[in-house]
């Protein structure tokens, strides 16, 4: 979540409201899900070796493990961004 976002959340006292969606867990459960579901699917494709959809399945992986350190680091910043408005309110 970009600091401006977080600041407004705080401005308008929503911080708790936003929290309880729980959105980053929500986020984060989705690219699990599907990094599970092409994991599977990895596994049923590695035996009838068409190259083609093992590269795209290699690239789905790579693309959704770039989301969740996305998320991760989102999550983070925006938890020090939270604290740190905290301080100076």
């Amino acid at each position: 979540m970009p600091a401006g976002v977080a600041y407004i959340l705080k401005l308008l006292d929503q911080y708790r409201e936003f929290d309880s969606l729980h959105w980053f867990q929500s986020v984060r459960e989705k690219y699990l899900k599907e990094i599970r579901a092409v994991a599977k699917q990895q596994n049923v494709q590695s035996a009838s070796q068409d190259e083609k959809l093992l590269q795209t399945m290699n690239l789905t992986q790579k693309r959704l493990d770039v989301y969740l350190q996305v998320e991760r680091s989102l999550r983070v910043t925006s938890a020090l961004t939270y604290h740190l408005i905290s301080m100076t309110s």
